[in-house]
């Protein structure tokens, strides 16, 4: 790694309630404060519903719109 540069790692984010669950497929976006996603495949089924994640406001947790 040169100087200056820094690595990039994953994080889990502990969220409480119900998740949109694993799916592919689908739309991420963020637009503060929430991240949101759109629709996807979950590998069984394809899903239709809108989630949001406000990233400023703990305890996180996903709502379904």
């Amino acid at each position: 790694m040169r100087k200056g540069e820094r690595k990039a790692f994953w994080n889990v984010v502990p969220v409480v309630g119900t998740t949109p669950g694993r799916r592919y497929g689908h739309i991420l976006s963020y637009t503060k404060p929430c991240l949101a996603t759109f629709g996807g495949n979950t590998g069984t089924e394809a899903v239709n519903d809108f989630w949001c994640l406000n990233v400023e406001k703990a305890p996180f947790a996903w709502q379904k719109l």
